[in-house]
């Protein structure tokens, strides 16, 4: 080390060969603290046009290797090269220059000046050795100039040389072989080494989409957000949510740039609240916040329709199925139970989760006398968005045909009913007990009552007595009384 017209000047260079039985310690890089300042980027230089004799395709090579260095992703550092020149190193002339010529005993030697008051680099010179044998192409038995060059341009960003068991993948390892072409590629710690040196300004996440998540729901339940994001820099980011009822979420653990990550919330009110999301990376530089994903929070509200179900006749020891509506008028979804507080009252299904459920009710009349009277009861749907009761009635009939009053008072009553199953669309002959037919009635509108004035076909009333009658499979005996 000497020192040139007030500037440092160090002298850096890769020697052929291993060190035999080396046992120094690794590092990740070395670097002590002398850079060029951001005034001085981009760093131009320029090459000696007479390259080395031994190949063609060296000043591409250079080029490229130090435009590897270059489109490191999270260092700002650049440089440009300018073309060739006439000029040598290693001189302190204002010029970076990379030449051949011959060197301190090693392959390559980088030279570079800087101020020792502040570390500021001013110049460099690079000189490959012109008695070793050199290709553009990674030949055997030769070195190989980017290899070398990109070595020797990681010096002249101050990274030191490495000579730890575990730098030997390294660029800045500080040996080289024949035909070597494995420094052309930067080792993560290399690009540790110029990040940390040149660091990229941190920018922050992209701003999120708007979060994607549920339009409608019910106060207390709780529903589930997605953002997603990516970060310039590539850094992991992390994602807080603001719920549009005054409350934010915390921030999510971190994840990969473009991966997604959710949180859940619930509200207590009703009303429409806007979702948005906003994202930080592991420097914790924060995006703006996304646009907001509008839900609607609104209580379920069942409803039924009908109101009711009218079995109307149905014969005894029979079935019969009706349906109705059990759906939702309101927010998020309607769940439920039903039942019914008869046991010849079923439904189908007991229970239900939708916002439009279709139930059926059947009535069983076994176990039930026929009646004029209608038997009632109730079904009742209970669910997050009220209770409401279905009314049920039926009537049960006999089965065939029956008649009333029996006995039939000529003086007290009017008509004689026959009412069953049976009634429908059906013909009945009444007979006298010897056997002749009085009369013979039809029924032509499909119900199951028909009713008779006691007259025979002459319009005459009967006489006391019994009487047989006949209706499709049914028979019975009516008695007539003054």
């Amino acid at each position: 080390m000497f020192r040139i017209r007030k500037l440092w000047l160090i002298i850096t260079f890769t020697v052929l060969g291993l060190l035999a039985g080396a046992t120094i310690s690794s590092f990740a890089f070395k670097y002590d603290g002398i850079h060029w300042y951001d005034a001085d980027l981009p760093v131009t230089w320029e090459m000696n046009k007479n390259g080395t004799a031994d190949c063609t395709g060296e000043f591409q090579a250079v080029q490229a290797a130090y435009q590897t260095w270059e489109d490191v992703g999270g260092s700002y550092f650049t440089e440009t090269y300018l073309g060739t020149t006439s000029l040598t190193g290693s001189a302190y002339d204002y010029h970076n220059v990379v030449s051949w010529g011959h060197t301190e005993d090693s392959l390559a030697t980088c030279y570079y000046w800087y101020y020792p008051s502040t570390g500021r680099l001013v110049e460099f010179d690079v000189v490959f050795e012109d008695d070793y044998t050199w290709s553009s192409t990674g030949e055997a038995g030769k070195y190989d100039i980017q290899n070398l060059a990109i070595h020797e341009f990681g010096h002249t960003l101050n990274l030191k040389d490495l000579y730890g068991s575990g730098d030997t993948e390294k660029t800045m390892y500080g040996y080289a072989s024949l035909g070597e072409t494995k420094k052309r590629t930067l080792h993560q710690d290399d690009i540790d080494g110029i990040c940390y040196i040149y660091p990229k300004p941190n920018q922050p996440p992209n701003v999120p989409s708007s979060p994607t998540g549920p339009d409608a729901g019910t106060p207390g339940s709780l529903y589930t957000f997605t953002a997603t994001t990516s970060d310039p820099d590539g850094d992991q980011v992390a994602f807080k949510f603001g719920w549009g009822d005054g409350s934010e979420s915390g921030w999510t653990s971190y994840v990969d740039s473009g991966s997604s990550a959710s949180k859940s919330h619930s509200w207590s009110a009703e009303g429409t609240f806007y979702v948005k999301v906003k994202a930080k990376d592991i420097y914790n530089a924060e995006s703006g916040w996304s646009a907001g994903h509008p839900i609607t929070i609104r209580a379920a509200v069942l409803e039924v329709d009908p109101s009711s179900l009218d079995f109307g006749e149905v014969g005894k020891s029979s079935t019969k199925k009706m349906t109705f509506r059990a759906y939702n008028a309101g927010g998020g979804t309607l769940s439920g139970t039903i039942s019914a507080n008869r046991n010849w009252i079923t439904v189908s299904p007991t229970s239900f989760k939708g916002n439009d459920n279709t139930i059926s009710v059947t009535v069983g009349t076994e176990g039930l006398t026929e009646s004029h009277t209608p038997y009632t009861g109730t079904v009742t749907v209970t669910s997050n968005g009220g209770t409401k009761t279905i009314e049920v009635s039926v009537i049960v009939i006999p089965t065939g045909a029956v008649a009333y009053p029996n006995p039939f008072s000529l003086a007290r009553h009017t008509n004689l009913t026959f009412w069953g199953t049976g009634v429908p669309y059906a013909k009945i002959r009444i007979f006298t007990l010897g056997g002749e037919l009085v009369k013979t009635l039809r029924e032509r509108y499909g119900a199951s009552k028909l009713s008779w004035d006691a007259r025979n076909e002459n319009g005459d009333k009967l006489a006391r007595g019994v009487y047989i009658y006949i209706a499709k499979d049914s028979t019975g005996k009516i008695a007539i009384m003054k």
